[in-house]
C-alpha cells in the first residue's frame, strides 16, 4: 500500500478512535493508486447508520461510508444470487482490514460477503427466452431508429440490445456483474464472442455499421 495512503489511513484511525473498525477498499488497496485517486474507507461501528460523507487530509479525498455490522449483514443478504447488484457484497470481501476492535466479527462479515458472492442465479428457460426475445425486440427498433434517422434512440436501444445479451450471459456462465472496469476481464474469460461484439461495435462510428455489428447476438 502507498505510504501517503498508510498516512492518511493513520490519522483517519486517530480521529475515528472510538470506531470499531476501519476498512479500505477500492484502488487505495492497490498499486494503481496515485494522488489523483481518492481513498474508500468503510467505517463500521454499532453506533453508526448508513451514512456517506467525504474529508480532505493532506488534499487527498477520503469517502466514507458508515454502517453497522448487523445493517452490512443485512443488506449484502438481499444481494443474494442477483445478478446485477452485489456491489456492497463486493466491497466487503474485497477490502482490507486496517483496523479492528472485533477481528471476529469483521472474519464472519468478510466470509458471509465471500458467500453472498459465491451464490448462483437462478434462472430457467421462459428467462432465456426472455432475453432473446428481448435482444431482438430491441434490434428492430435499433432498425426503425436508424431509418427515422434517430440517433438518441439508436444509442438507447442498443445498450438494451446490449444489456440483454449481457445479462443472458452472467446467468449463463454462472457469473454476475463485476465491477464495471472488471467487465471487459470477465467476459474475456467467460464469453469472449460477446467482448468481441462489444469491443468491434465500440471501434465504429457509423449506425448501420453499429446495427450490422449487433446482428451477430441475434444468434446467441
Amino acid at each position: 500500500m502507498n505510504e501517503k495512503v498508510l498516512d492518511i489511513l493513520a490519522k483517519v484511525e486517530t480521529e475515528y478512535s472510538n470506531c470499531d473498525t476501519i476498512l479500505v477498499f477500492g484502488s487505495a488497496t492497490t498499486k494503481d493508486w496515485t494522488e489523483q485517486s481518492d481513498i474508500d474507507v468503510f467505517l463500521i461501528d454499532d453506533a453508526f447508520n448508513d451514512s456517506r460523507s467525504e474529508k480532505k487530509y493532506d488534499d487527498i479525498v477520503v469517502e466514507f461510508q458508515e454502517d453497522n455490522f448487523e445493517t452490512i449483514k443485512k443488506h449484502m443478504a438481499e444481494e443474494r444470487g442477483n445478478l446485477l447488484h452485489r456491489n456492497l457484497s463486493n466491497m466487503i470481501a474485497t477490502a482490507m482490514v486496517f483496523a479492528t476492535k472485533s477481528p471476529d466479527k469483521v472474519a464472519e462479515l468478510i466470509n458471509f460477503a465471500k458467500e453472498i458472492l459465491a451464490s448462483r442465479f437462478d434462472y430457467n428457460d421462459e428467462d432465456i427466452k426472455m432475453w432473446r426475445y428481448s435482444i431482438l425486440d430491441y434490434l428492430g427498433k435499433a432498425q426503425k431508429d436508424i431509418q427515422r434517422n434517430d440517433e438518441i434512440a439508436f444509442y438507447i436501444d442498443s445498450y438494451y440490445v446490449l444489456q440483454n445479451a449481457l445479462e443472458m450471459s452472467l446467468a449463463m456462465h454462472g457469473s454476475y456483474m463485476p465491477q464495471p472496469k472488471n467487465l471487459a476481464k470477465l467476459l474475456s474469460e467467460k464469453d469472449p464472442d460477446l467482448l468481441k461484439v462489444w469491443l468491434d461495435y465500440l471501434k465504429v462510428s457509423d449506425l448501420n455499421e453499429k446495427l450490422e455489428i449487433l446482428n451477430r447476438l441475434k444468434s446467441r
